[in-house]
């Protein structure tokens, strides 16, 4: 095989593994233990948060674009409230958290050199015993990627996708840290 052969062949193999979309990771988009606030053992949200629905994800299909999906969100939440020590899987949780992807935007195209992606999720924490709503809001955050952090554009998008839903996790813990 001659040298412009190979060099064929190394561009498709490139370009195929370009187009091969994975998804979003559960333990990139958890926030970083920094970013979260301190919640005592005093606080009345410790040990009393049962995550109790995930929606608006969507499956990454690998010939498509780079997606968050119900099931790594909610992994990625449990963690974050597990971290901050507010998380009770049990059913008798004082308090409930759904969580609903609203938004994540995607740039058309994954061939841009900058992806940047919002992610807008709404959190609605209420107590199980009366229904009333702590805290009912759509928290939306961006995050940028480069070629900096990935060379293979769909792959800064799935990076992106991630970071943005990390930023947005951060900011709900953040909020949450001022309910009383």
């Amino acid at each position: 095989m001659g040298n412009s052969r190979r060099l064929i062949v190394v561009l498709m193999s490139a370009l195929a593994l370009q187009a091969c979309a994975s998804g979003a990771r559960p333990e990139r988009m958890v926030p970083d233990t920094s970013s979260i606030p301190p919640f005592s053992a005093a606080s009345p949200l410790h040990n009393a948060i049962a995550l109790t629905s995930v929606t608006g994800g969507e499956e990454t299909n690998p010939l498509g674009h780079s997606t968050v999906s119900d099931t790594d969100l909610k992994a990625a939440l449990n963690a974050a409230l597990a971290q901050a020590g507010l998380l009770n899987a049990t059913a008798t949780a004082p308090l409930h958290l759904a969580a609903s992807l609203v938004d994540l935007s995607h740039p058309p195209g994954t061939a841009a050199f900058t992806m940047h992606i919002n992610a807008a999720i709404l959190y609605r924490l209420t107590r199980a015993n009366t229904g009333e709503a702590m805290f009912d809001e759509v928290i939306t955050t961006t995050f940028t990627a480069t070629v900096q952090d990935e060379f293979i554009g769909i792959e800064r998008l799935r990076i992106a996708n991630e970071g943005a839903v990390r930023a947005n996790i951060a900011t709900f813990l953040q909020r949450l840290a001022t309910v009383k």
